[in-house]
């Protein structure tokens, strides 16, 4: 066997060996690892450097710990994965609502999304320092009935002294996941909303009464 190892051309050995080595390694282990455990990781010898430095492997882990955001490979790149690295706590914290999912499609995308999200978070945490019971951000995405919504974006000089009847557009509701309205936890507050006038209504509820069934 030692003579038949002797005799293995070298650079066989060289070409093959690390490849399956960080397929195996990537398939079996890098992939289920968090993203913060990837850069401690790569110091433990010359094959997993290779594997943990692989944009896809950060891609991929990325994407496990982040399931509510659409990541661009790209923001895994030697160039770019420090950068998202200082961002990737406050996307941690983000609470993204129902099926909605957060396009990050460059880096500057996710510096916006980042600085957008933690503004909103400190003005939350400064309401409650203040005395507010309750603030809390929850990402969503609105949509609004498309026969309508032109109608409803017509302003008048006056909402409260305009003619009943006017054309009310219902959008999407977005549910505060952590949020509650009741003290056993059992009723998550709903926001729902609505165009008229071209004034946004909104309306918080801790119930599951249908858009159609409130009076805005």
């Amino acid at each position: 066997q030692l003579q038949l190892r002797n005799r293995e051309p070298r650079g066989l050995a060289m070409s093959f060996k690390p490849v399956i080595s960080r397929h195996t390694v990537r398939q079996g282990v890098a992939r289920f690892l968090f993203i913060t455990d990837l850069s401690r990781l790569q110091a433990l010898g010359v094959i997993t450097k290779a594997v943990f430095e692989d944009i896809n492997t950060w891609f991929e882990s990325a994407s496990t710990a982040l399931p509510k955001f659409k990541l661009c490979r790209d923001l895994f790149c030697t160039a770019c994965r420090a950068q998202f690295m200082t961002l990737l706590k406050t996307f941690l914290n983000a609470t993204i609502a129902g099926d909605c999912e957060v396009p990050l499609e460059s880096m500057e995308d996710a510096r916006k999304m980042a600085k957008l999200l933690e503004n909103a978070q400190r003005a939350a945490a400064n309401h409650r320092v203040r005395g507010g019971s309750m603030a809390h951000v929850v990402v969503g995405s609105l949509a609004f009935d498309a026969e309508t919504v032109d109608a409803a974006f017509e302003d008048t000089v006056d909402l409260e002294s305009s003619q009943a009847g006017l054309d009310l557009c219902l959008g999407t509701s977005v549910i505060f996941p952590t949020a509650t309205g009741e003290r056993d936890g059992t009723a998550p507050l709903r926001l729902h909303f609505a165009w008229q006038s071209g004034a946004l209504l909104v309306s918080a509820r801790d119930d599951n009464v249908p858009s159609t069934s409130i009076e805005m």
